[in-house]
């Protein structure tokens, strides 16, 4: 079964690099997408992450607001909030592609 998703919007905050604690060196990059479906009824949010050499250069650069169309996997997080004392869970995209600019669809009629 093939789990890839092809999807556009505008990014909800700036991308931001991962940094490992123990070294300082940048190994990931992260951010957020908002989306609307093909009707313009609906939408949402999905955080995106990537570990890849060159989305990870893009998406450090970009800010909230610009427009991308990403290719990549859903992957689910899952992690125990300690101070809380509870179980957290997220759906988010693991980015293997990113284009800027222009992409059509319904965000493109504002």
């Amino acid at each position: 079964m093939s789990n890839v998703i092809h999807i556009s919007g505008r990014l909800t905050r700036d991308g931001e690099p991962i940094i490992k604690k123990a070294t300082g060196e940048v190994v990931g990059a992260k951010g957020a997408l908002r989306f609307q479906h093909e009707d313009a009824d609906g939408g949402g949010f999905i955080d995106l992450q990537t570990w890849e050499r060159v989305p990870r250069e893009v998406l450090t650069t970009l800010r909230k607001g610009d427009k991308v169309e990403i290719i990549g996997s859903l992957v689910f997080d899952a992690w125990g909030d300690k101070e809380a004392g509870t179980y957290r869970t997220k759906v988010l995209i693991d980015v293997r592609s990113i284009q800027t600019g222009e992409i059509p669809g319904p965000e493109r009629a504002a």
